[in-house]
Protein backbone atom coordinates (compact mmCIF):
# COMPACT_ATOMS: atom_id res chain seq x y z
CA UNK A 1 0.00 0.00 0.00
CA UNK A 2 2.78 2.58 0.54
CA UNK A 3 3.85 1.83 -3.03
CA UNK A 4 0.62 3.73 -4.44
CA UNK A 5 1.69 7.57 -2.72
CA UNK A 6 4.74 7.15 -4.20
CA UNK A 7 3.13 6.53 -7.64
CA UNK A 8 0.91 9.38 -7.12
CA UNK A 9 4.04 11.56 -6.02
CA UNK A 10 6.06 10.66 -9.30
CA UNK A 11 3.06 11.22 -11.48
CA UNK A 12 2.73 14.81 -9.59
CA UNK A 13 6.58 15.48 -9.87
CA UNK A 14 6.18 14.62 -13.49
CA UNK A 15 3.34 16.81 -14.56
CA UNK A 16 5.05 19.85 -12.82
CA UNK A 17 7.93 19.15 -14.67
CA UNK A 18 5.92 19.21 -17.86
CA UNK A 19 4.33 22.14 -17.08
CA UNK A 20 7.49 24.41 -16.49
CA UNK A 21 8.51 22.46 -19.97
CA UNK A 22 5.90 23.87 -21.89
CA UNK A 23 6.00 27.20 -20.46
CA UNK A 24 9.78 27.71 -21.29
CA UNK A 25 9.03 26.97 -24.81
CA UNK A 26 5.89 29.73 -24.93
CA UNK A 27 8.15 32.29 -23.30
CA UNK A 28 10.63 31.34 -25.81
CA UNK A 29 8.71 31.34 -28.80
CA UNK A 30 7.77 35.38 -28.06
CA UNK A 31 11.51 35.88 -27.65
CA UNK A 32 12.08 38.29 -30.83
CA UNK A 33 15.67 40.26 -31.82
CA UNK A 34 18.46 40.79 -29.76
CA UNK A 35 17.05 37.95 -26.70
CA UNK A 36 16.50 35.39 -29.42
CA UNK A 37 20.11 36.03 -30.77
CA UNK A 38 21.28 35.92 -27.53
CA UNK A 39 19.74 32.53 -27.04
CA UNK A 40 21.39 31.46 -30.26
CA UNK A 41 24.86 33.19 -29.31
CA UNK A 42 25.04 31.44 -26.19
CA UNK A 43 24.57 27.93 -28.02
CA UNK A 44 27.23 28.77 -30.79
CA UNK A 45 29.72 31.04 -29.32
CA UNK A 46 31.62 28.15 -27.65
CA UNK A 47 32.68 26.62 -30.71
CA UNK A 48 33.89 29.68 -32.31
CA UNK A 49 37.54 28.98 -31.77
CA UNK A 50 40.99 27.85 -33.07
CA UNK A 51 40.77 24.66 -32.45
CA UNK A 52 37.01 24.18 -34.21
CA UNK A 53 38.23 25.81 -36.88
CA UNK A 54 41.18 23.88 -37.92
CA UNK A 55 39.10 20.45 -36.75
CA UNK A 56 36.50 21.81 -40.01
CA UNK A 57 39.32 22.16 -41.75
CA UNK A 58 40.70 18.38 -41.48
CA UNK A 59 37.04 17.04 -42.15
CA UNK A 60 36.40 19.24 -45.21
CA UNK A 61 39.87 19.60 -46.88
CA UNK A 62 42.28 16.56 -48.09
CA UNK A 63 45.41 17.59 -46.92
CA UNK A 64 46.85 18.54 -50.10
CA UNK A 65 44.24 21.63 -50.02
CA UNK A 66 44.88 22.62 -46.43
CA UNK A 67 47.45 25.37 -46.34
CA UNK A 68 45.58 26.99 -48.68
CA UNK A 69 42.41 27.00 -47.22
CA UNK A 70 44.43 28.45 -43.89
CA UNK A 71 45.87 31.15 -46.64
CA UNK A 72 42.68 31.99 -47.28
CA UNK A 73 40.81 32.00 -44.20
CA UNK A 74 43.82 34.29 -42.65
CA UNK A 75 43.49 36.74 -45.45
CA UNK A 76 41.94 40.15 -44.16
CA UNK A 77 38.61 39.01 -43.25
CA UNK A 78 35.84 41.50 -41.63
CA UNK A 79 36.17 40.65 -37.67
CA UNK A 80 33.14 42.80 -36.77
CA UNK A 81 31.51 39.50 -35.82
CA UNK A 82 34.20 37.43 -35.18
CA UNK A 83 36.94 36.18 -36.88
CA UNK A 84 36.56 32.28 -36.10
CA UNK A 85 32.54 33.11 -36.45
CA UNK A 86 33.03 33.96 -40.43
CA UNK A 87 35.95 31.28 -41.11
CA UNK A 88 33.39 28.47 -39.99
CA UNK A 89 30.88 30.00 -41.66
CA UNK A 90 32.83 30.29 -44.93
CA UNK A 91 33.95 26.65 -44.16
CA UNK A 92 29.94 25.75 -43.67
CA UNK A 93 28.93 27.60 -46.98
CA UNK A 94 32.04 26.02 -49.12
CA UNK A 95 30.94 22.60 -48.26
CA UNK A 96 34.64 21.31 -48.88
CA UNK A 97 34.61 22.89 -52.07
CA UNK A 98 37.84 24.57 -52.53
CA UNK A 99 36.66 26.70 -56.11
CA UNK A 100 33.85 28.24 -53.76
CA UNK A 101 35.89 28.90 -50.70
CA UNK A 102 38.06 31.04 -52.88
CA UNK A 103 34.81 33.20 -54.27
CA UNK A 104 33.25 33.69 -51.05
CA UNK A 105 36.98 35.14 -49.56
CA UNK A 106 37.17 37.28 -52.79
CA UNK A 107 33.83 38.54 -52.70
CA UNK A 108 34.38 39.31 -48.86
CA UNK A 109 36.75 40.65 -48.87
CA UNK A 110 36.60 42.68 -52.07
CA UNK A 111 36.00 46.26 -52.16
CA UNK A 112 32.24 45.94 -53.22
CA UNK A 113 32.25 43.00 -50.42
CA UNK A 114 32.84 45.44 -47.78
CA UNK A 115 30.43 47.78 -48.63
CA UNK A 116 27.59 45.89 -49.00
CA UNK A 117 28.50 43.86 -45.92
CA UNK A 118 28.70 40.64 -47.51
CA UNK A 119 29.81 38.73 -44.65
CA UNK A 120 26.72 39.07 -43.15
CA UNK A 121 24.95 37.27 -46.33
CA UNK A 122 27.67 34.16 -45.46
CA UNK A 123 27.04 34.04 -41.35
CA UNK A 124 23.05 33.81 -42.77
CA UNK A 125 23.05 30.82 -44.97
CA UNK A 126 25.35 29.53 -42.76
CA UNK A 127 23.54 29.54 -39.59
CA UNK A 128 20.35 30.17 -40.02
CA UNK A 129 19.84 28.95 -43.55
CA UNK A 130 16.06 27.69 -43.54
CA UNK A 131 15.20 31.10 -42.79
CA UNK A 132 17.95 33.32 -45.11
CA UNK A 133 16.07 31.06 -47.87
CA UNK A 134 13.09 32.18 -46.21
CA UNK A 135 14.18 36.14 -46.39
CA UNK A 136 11.28 38.90 -45.69
CA UNK A 137 8.80 35.97 -45.42
CA UNK A 138 10.58 34.53 -42.04
CA UNK A 139 10.72 38.32 -40.82
CA UNK A 140 6.58 38.62 -41.81
CA UNK A 141 5.91 35.45 -39.36
CA UNK A 142 4.54 35.98 -35.70
CA UNK A 143 7.75 34.83 -33.35
CA UNK A 144 5.86 31.96 -32.23
CA UNK A 145 5.26 31.14 -35.86
CA UNK A 146 9.72 31.91 -36.78
CA UNK A 147 10.66 29.67 -33.29
CA UNK A 148 10.38 26.24 -34.71
CA UNK A 149 12.64 27.37 -38.17
CA UNK A 150 14.99 29.03 -35.63
CA UNK A 151 14.94 25.87 -33.51
CA UNK A 152 15.39 24.19 -36.83
CA UNK A 153 18.51 26.27 -38.04
CA UNK A 154 20.09 26.21 -34.77
CA UNK A 155 20.18 22.58 -34.55
CA UNK A 156 21.70 21.61 -38.05
CA UNK A 157 24.21 24.77 -37.06
CA UNK A 158 25.46 22.70 -33.98
CA UNK A 159 25.44 19.15 -35.46
CA UNK A 160 27.18 20.08 -38.55
CA UNK A 161 30.04 22.04 -36.45
CA UNK A 162 29.69 19.33 -33.83
CA UNK A 163 30.48 16.83 -36.27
Amino acid sequence: MKLLPIVVILDVVGIIVLVIVVMRRKQQAHEIGPVREDRRLREMKPFFRRDVVDRKIASLFSEAEQSEVVGLLSSDLPITFGFERLQLALLKVSDGNLAELRRLVELITSDGGQRNAEYLQVIGQAEWPEAERMGDEYVKLLPEEQEPIFRRDLRQYLRWVKK
